[in-house]
């Protein structure tokens, strides 16, 4: 079936992750029924229809095709978001780009969400602000935080092992509990920060700035210092 849902969605100026919002959707079942991989359901077609203020045949056209393989093939996209979306979580599966998208819109709670290999150094060269976001228990492992500004973020418990944060700022933001095992943490600002109990383990925080920052039972097993020497458990970095 057919549908004018993107064209819609369009002249509103709304992104899909909007518009899934608007319905209570995820973002990738907005991009299914705009791709037409499956149809939503009737519940859900009177919905679209009535936030767009329109009659359902104005968005959904019926095409009469040979029904059997198309049911397959619906049933088989179906199966394969339901499954992604179990597996990795709906949030799992956002790019920098998404991220940075809800971020603008408002959205600030990220929490125990399955977020990995992000990248923002590569794509914004210039920097990326993520001020106040909470991280809390998510797991962002083997992402580039190169010159994000993270000040005042909720990190705490997240697992931010094998990741980049490079010239970043980090002030004021509670990692406590924080797993950074293998992380760059090289130039980075991090005062004011509460560590208490975050893990440091072979972790580089060469050049960084730990200025008051809140250090207690932090373990900093065989860690880079910020004075580029080697630093072994619950020794201070300065």
């Amino acid at each position: 079936m057919k549908n004018r849902l993107k064209e819609l969605r369009q002249l509103r100026q709304w992104s899909q992750a909007e518009l899934a919002r608007k319905l209570g959707v995820s973002r990738q079942s907005v991009n299914g029924f705009e791709s037409g991989k499956y149809d939503p359901s009737l519940d859900m077609a009177f919905k679209i229809a009535s936030l767009f203020n329109v009659a359902i045949e104005e968005i959904f056209i019926y095409e009469r095709t040979d029904a059997m393989p198309n049911l397959v093939e619906q049933a088989k996209n179906f199966i394969e978001e339901t499954y992604r979306s179990l597996v990795e979580g709906e949030a799992g599966l956002l790019s920098a780009e998404e991220l940075l998208e809800r971020y603008a819109a408002g959205e600030r709670d990220f929490s125990g969400i399955y977020l990995i290999h992000l990248e923002f150094g590569k794509k914004y060269p210039m920097g990326a602000d993520l001020s106040g976001i909470n991280f809390r228990g998510s797991n962002l492992s083997e992402s580039d935080f190169r010159k994000v500004n993270l000040s005042e973020a909720n990190l705490s418990g997240a697992d931010l092992s094998n990741c980049l944060i490079e010239n970043a700022n980090l002030s004021g933001a509670n990692l406590s509990g924080a797993n950074l095992k293998n992380t760059q943490m090289t130039k980075s600002n991090l005062s004011g920060a509460d560590l208490t109990s975050a893990d440091f383990v072979h972790t580089n925080l060469t050049g960084s700035d730990l200025t008051d920052a809140n250090l207690t039972d932090a373990h900093f097993t065989y860690a880079i210092g910020s004075n580029g020497r080697i630093i072994n458990y619950n020794d201070s970095p300065n």
